[in-house]
């Protein structure tokens, strides 16, 4: 899923296309409806695909390894994999030009998978043109390492990031389009004052999608439906330059940067693994959480070019709050600030979410059968 470059921290989080140099200004460069335009390239094209098929082989091998060694229910190992297909799938089927299912699975060797997958998750090949996901390819697979893992999930998904690479005839490793990897992964936790113990710690990754258009929709889509309420409030507000929600002040947040060893200056441009470099939060971060204390506790002074939603942090922090009522119930908005319920942060969320909705509406048009209402899948 990684494609071998050097991610700084000038890099937009999110994921960078291996043909696609970004300039210092972190100019989103994509033809004039938001697509990368690298996919518009024949040759590209055929190599995403040939990834795509490689990659699905490998995910699926891991899985079953996972659900063998008991890491892993059967059950939910198969809402796992239709939930990760229908978001290949889709995000394939919106790209221009469309990359369907049968180009992905075609070829003799991948044959008998599309077969086996067709019979096992029917929907999927049936609903990826009328059903929208709820995240992308990588947010899943996080899912699936953080149950794995736990509290050691970056380690994890490193070792998964490498057995998800796909060795390319030039010795280089080359991930594709459509099943992407996120640049960077956060980390957040609660803790108790009263009895000193620390919640879980809860992962989220930034949005991992080639090109604005597809980018734009899933942090929209993420404010309409995916995250938790509160956190879409604060994204919303943030964006329109208003006040944030207020988090309790004991929540704790990291994030890290997937840095490749061959390109690393830093490490002398030696080596061919990976890591996790500590990130600090961007100005957008503290804006949307201003009561959080950030690992490192400096802010990264560069203009953020991308939008309020695409970091890490507020994956994370969506999860934490679903998980941890104490930290739910603790949010607090307005001014003077007072306790925010569910409830009371959908009224306030409806009117900042007409504008988002026609968004996704536009980007999808003529391109996703879409009813009077946004239906998702879920599996």
């Amino acid at each position: 899923m990684l494609v071998k470059l050097k991610v700084s921290k000038r890099t937009t989080p999110g994921r960078v296309c291996q043909r696609l140099k970004t300039s210092s200004t972190q100019k989103d460069v994509t033809n004039n409806r938001g697509f990368c335009p690298c996919s518009l390239n024949p040759e590209h094209l055929r190599t995403s695909c040939t990834n795509s098929k490689h990659e699905s082989r490998k995910f699926f091998e891991l899985t079953k390894s996972w659900v063998k060694g008991g890491k892993l229910t059967k059950e939910k190992a198969k809402k796992y994999l239709s939930e990760i297909l229908h978001s290949v799938f889709f995000i394939g089927h919106i790209n221009i030009p469309s990359i369907e299912p049968d180009m992905i699975l075609s070829g003799e060797k991948n044959s008998s998978l599309k077969k086996r997958l067709e019979e096992v998750f029917p929907d999927v090949f049936k609903n990826y043109t009328t059903h929208l996901p709820l995240r992308t390819p990588f947010s899943i697979l996080l899912d699936v390492v953080a149950q794995i893992a736990g509290d050691q999930s970056l380690d994890e998904l490193l070792e998964v990031n490498k057995k998800m690479q796909v060795p390319q005839d030039n010795g280089q490793i080359c991930g594709n389009d459509f099943c992407l990897a996120a640049t960077v992964v956060s980390y957040c936790y609660f803790e108790d004052k009263n009895t000193n113990k620390k919640s879980q710690r809860y992962f989220g990754a930034s949005v991992a999608c080639t090109g604005k258009a597809k980018r734009d929709f899933f942090i929209n889509l993420s404010c309409i439906k995916t995250w938790n309420r509160k956190v879409a409030l604060g994204v919303c507000m943030a964006a329109k330059g208003k006040k944030s929600i207020l988090l309790p002040k004991t929540v704790y947040s990291a994030a890290f940067t997937l840095l490749n060893d061959q390109r690393d200056d830093d490490r002398g441009g030696h080596g061919s693994g990976q890591r996790y470099a500590p990130r600090a939060p961007c100005q957008k971060c503290w804006v949307i959480f201003p009561d959080v204390v950030f690992s490192p506790a400096e802010c990264d002074e560069k203009a953020a070019q991308w939008k309020h939603g695409n970091c890490a942090e507020c994956e994370a922090m969506s999860k934490l709050l679903n998980g941890e009522s104490t930290v739910d119930g603790g949010v607090e908005f307005d001014e003077p600030p007072k306790r925010l319920t569910t409830d009371a942060a959908n009224v306030i969320l409806q009117p900042l979410l007409r504008a988002r909705i026609d968004n996704i509406k536009n980007i999808l048009k003529k391109r996703v059968e879409l009813g009077q209402e946004l239906v998702y899948y879920e599996p």
